[in-house]
């Protein structure tokens, strides 16, 4: 018990520096305040958070909770989940709340109707389990910029000039064809980036063809400065010359995609705005237009949930005419 508090205490006081070395005012309670070990307050916006600490002195990835971790959800709510086997490296899986409770729910769930080794009927019981094997969630630091503070606070959109495929997100999109093959442009460099076997395999398990204004998802394999890559599929104005509202879903459905992973960030290309924009006589301006008002709805949907957009334009006259809309609207 004494080593188990011991390492529960350190794995508080990592937490706590750590968060403070990322723009947070913290507090360690001498004893817990009902349920968390750290309070925090980002030093940005002012607002508080409430940190709950879990800490494992082995390698295994699994940490112990209890059921009442299941109704323990808030915006305002996040879980460290540490690891210290190396002090001079403690590993933290920072996930949300409502992360956690859904996922110790369903995982319960699924062990109670999962006979036993002997074939016999588990008994249930007050454990649950939060494990990260695959490190989804592992120095996962973007959540505190973007998951904390709630209405859209930190949600925001800017325009660049620059390659979408050279950002630092969670996800980059890819403005990607029907039938998820590789291609020109954004599409193909996106493919040479992740590597054309894992990327192709990937996507050959995605049923196709997709229709335009879709948005699926595979990891971004070798592409080091992205987690995932969100495909989605535009129209083709050559031949479906009003289909804007298809490309303003293509925008809305990358950006549900992402939030239905649980990611934050992501960089978009102008979608449709190259051999897609056919004969429309400024197709930059209409992919910038309908970019943003795919964004301004979805953080009118979802008023909970931040995310941070870039809108990327390649060349100078990309962005000289993404610009003039962008200005606008804005």
């Amino acid at each position: 018990m004494k080593n188990n508090i011991s390492t529960g205490n350190a794995g508080e006081y990592f937490v706590a520096g750590e968060l403070e070395r990322h723009g947070f005012t913290v507090a360690v309670p001498m004893s817990n305040v009902k349920d968390f070990d750290i309070l925090a307050i980002n030093r940005q916006t002012y607002k508080q958070y409430a940190i709950q600490v879990k800490t494992r002195s082995s390698k295994q990835k699994i940490w112990p909770l209890s059921i009442k971790n299941e109704n323990m959800v808030g915006d305002n709510i996040i879980y460290f989940f540490v690891t210290l086997q190396d002090l001079n490296e403690p590993e933290y899986h920072i996930v949300p709340s409502k992360v956690v409770a859904k996922t110790i729910t369903e995982t319960h769930k699924e062990w109670l109707a999962t006979p036993g080794k002997k074939g016999q009927k588990h008994n249930d019981n007050p454990i649950r389990k939060f494990s990260d094997y695959d490190n989804k969630y592992l120095n996962n630091w973007d959540i505190l910029k973007w998951q904390f503070g709630g209405n859209n606070i930190m949600s925001n959109i800017k325009l660049i000039n620059a390659s979408c495929l050279e950002q630092k997100a969670d996800a980059i999109v890819n403005a990607a064809n029907k039938h998820l093959m590789s291609g020109g442009g954004i599409c193909g460099a996106i493919y040479q980036k992740a590597g054309y076997i894992e990327l192709n395999d990937a996507c050959s398990k995605i049923k196709t063809p997709l229709e335009d204004g879709d948005a699926v998802i595979t990891p971004a394999f070798n592409i080091t400065n992205a987690k995932y890559i969100i495909h989605a599929v535009g129209p083709n104005f050559g031949y479906t010359p009003n289909a804007f509202d298809k490309l303003f879903e293509a925008y809305y459905n990358s950006l549900k995609v992402l939030m239905e992973n649980n990611l934050h960030s992501i960089s978009f290309p102008l979608i449709s705005s190259g051999i897609f924009g056919g004969n429309l006589k400024n197709p930059v301006e209409i992919s910038t237009e309908q970019c943003l008002k795919a964004y301004n709805k979805f953080i009118s949907d979802y008023k909970d949930y931040d995310v941070n957009v870039v809108l990327c334009a390649y060349s100078t006259q990309e962005m000289m005419e993404a610009e003039n809309t962008y200005k606008m609207m804005i």
